[in-house]
């Protein structure tokens, strides 16, 4: 049993279905029933893809302005050293931390004599 609406047809079990009206001569109405689900189907499929693809080029943009954004320093936030050039005499020493460093060895500056300088004056008389 179907029941004719102004736009379309809609069956017992309360699907609507798109119909077509034809009138002849007479004046009389056919209506054509056409079961269009699958191009509402694909429609829907489509508006979903789109829907998708939308948000996916928005989150790329987005990302994109994030990253050309320069993230902001925080106070306690310690800033680089500069660099600087090296003077002579700190070469010796880099190449010696670097050699420990490398090796495992640790470099022990030689020794030197205070025994002479802390002798008492009557026993510097003993050599």
């Amino acid at each position: 049993m179907l029941r004719i609406l102004d736009n379309g047809i809609e069956s017992k079990n309360g699907q609507f279905h798109a119909a077509w009206c034809l009138v002849d001569e007479d004046g009389r109405r056919y209506y054509r029933v056409a079961v269009l689900r699958e191009r509402l189907e694909r429609a829907q499929a489509e508006a979903a893809q789109e829907r998708r693809t939308r948000e996916e080029l928005q989150k790329r943009l987005e990302e994109a302005q994030q990253a050309k954004e320069k993230p902001k320093k925080k106070k306690g936030e310690a800033k680089r050293q500069p660099e600087r050039i090296l003077t002579p005499e700190e070469l010796p020493q880099l190449w010696r931390k670097l050699v420990e460093e490398m090796s495992g060895m640790i470099f022990f500056p030689p020794a030197q004599e205070h025994f002479k300088a802390q002798l008492k004056p009557k026993e510097s008389d003993i050599r």
